[in-house]
């Protein structure tokens, strides 16, 4: 693959299948299974920019950050370029539901990243979560690793997430997270394939996952058919990573220790920054 835009050189293999799941054997990878269909997304469930930006505004705790037409442009424009090439299939696959999401700017200080988790992102999904407009006020939130992220949480080497975090250190950033495109793979084979993706690219972590669930409660956390989330960007304690797993009843965060387990039901993200 071509590093630093979104073309393919010739005779390349396609990156992305008609599912919209990245082609993992086309990058030389190997551990990983075949995904399992059956869990996955509404996708006739849609929510316009206006209660989306809203809902940012709620989760965050943070007024006006971004207005609803600079959020559509920004998204839009992204999309619009994405189609126009070889990962088109990330929007326009049987099985991709891609979420538009925008973080406000926050100062993530070096070593600081399991403090903003836990003081920022992680509260961000629960509140989303266990909202009375669009999420599940009866439903429990159980955060496993309470008390265990603040200096104790790290960036995977090449997972490209410390481009974001530097990002929103400058400015608000608008987001496209794929959610099920590494459906199958393990953490190992997930952080392998972001390092032969474009530059644009990066691996998704707690931020940007527990911003989607934040934001996408009825859709991304509905129930335990939705994938379980591998935070593969994310390195917890000395070698293991954190991930959101969905219920009927409940959404867990907690720490994930064998990053060579491959399902056919869990799915790192990959995140493409739009602005």
């Amino acid at each position: 693959m071509r590093h630093g835009d979104l073309t393919l050189r010739e005779n390349e293999l396609p990156p992305v299948d008609s599912n919209g799941r990245f082609i993992f054997e086309n990058f030389g990878i190997t551990e990983f299974m075949n995904p399992d269909w059956s869990y996955g997304f509404d996708q006739q469930l849609k929510i316009a920019d206006q209660e989306i930006v809203e809902r940012l505004e709620d989760v965050f705790q943070v007024q006006n950050f971004m207005s609803v037409q600079q959020f559509a442009d920004l998204k839009g424009k992204k999309k619009d370029q994405v189609l126009d090439g070889p990962y088109a299939n990330l929007f326009q696959g049987k099985y991709a539901r891609p979420f538009a999401v925008a973080i406000p700017r926050v100062r993530i200080v070096r070593g600081g990243l399991g403090k903003a988790i836990a003081e920022i992102f992680v509260p961000a999904a629960e509140r989303g979560y266990r909202s009375h407009k669009a999420g599940f006020p009866n439903r429990a939130f159980d955060t496993y690793r309470k008390g265990t992220l603040e200096g104790q949480v790290a960036s995977f080497p090449g997972s490209r997430q410390d481009q974001l975090i530097f990002a929103l250190a400058e400015r608000p950033q608008v987001l496209w997270v794929f959610m099920n495109c590494l459906q199958g793979g393990s953490n190992n084979a997930d952080r392998e394939l972001i390092k032969q993706l474009p530059q644009e690219f990066s691996l998704g972590g707690t931020i940007t996952n527990g911003t989607v669930i934040a934001v996408y409660p009825e859709i991304a956390a509905a129930s335990n058919k939705n994938p379980l989330y591998f935070n593969a960007a994310d390195v917890w304690g000395s070698a293991c990573s954190l991930c959101f797993d969905p219920g009927d009843s409940i959404l867990v965060f907690a720490h994930w220790s064998a990053l060579d387990n491959r399902y056919g039901r869990c799915s790192g993200s990959v995140v493409l920054r739009a602005s």
